[in-house]
Formats: structure tokens, sequence, C-alpha cells
């Protein structure tokens, strides 16, 4: 599932394409959004979270889809700990 969604779905057909976009497009409002209000509680850094958003994006397409080909596959308490350590140096990180 995650080949295909993460890898084959890219550029398979226009309808198919703007739906990801889409799909993208509201991930990355959520994660922007709730860096936004960390960053007004004074929990992050303010700024550029289009590209940390973007980073993130890309970031768990990646991981997720080598976890998803390695054989054997490691468990997913491995994934969720790598991403969340990703994601809070991205989001934390100063600008």
């Amino acid at each position: 599932r995650a080949k295909v969604a993460i890898v084959e779905a890219v550029g398979a057909s226009p309808r198919l394409e703007q739906y990801r976009m889409q799909r993208r497009t509201v991930w990355g409002s959520m994660l922007a959004e709730a860096a936004e209000l960390a960053a007004k509680k004074g929990w992050i850094p303010p700024g550029d979270y289009a590209m940390r958003v973007s980073a993130l994006l890309g970031a768990v397409n990646y991981v997720v889809y080598d976890w998803s080909i390695a054989d054997p596959q490691p468990p997913i308490d491995d994934v969720i700990r790598v991403l969340s350590r990703v994601l809070i140096a991205a989001i934390a990180a100063d600008t």
C-alpha cells in the first residue's frame, strides 16, 4: 500500500495527482497550523513553516516507503520513534 500511495501514485494520472496534491495540502495545512499555535505559545521558534512541513512530509513518505519494503520489516515502533525525532527537530529548530 505504501509503495502504491507514495511512489506509484505520483503522476499516475492528472486526476490522481490532483487528489494527491490536495491531500498533501490538507496535511501540510494541519501541520503548519499546529506549528503556528506552538510558536504563539512560545514553545517553538516562529517562521518558515511551509518548508518545514514540506521536509516533514518528504521524510514521512520515504521512511514509510523504506519500512514497507524492508525484509525483515522493522517494528512500527521504530518508524514512529524515528519520525517523532524528525518532527520535533524540524519544528523546534531555530530559524
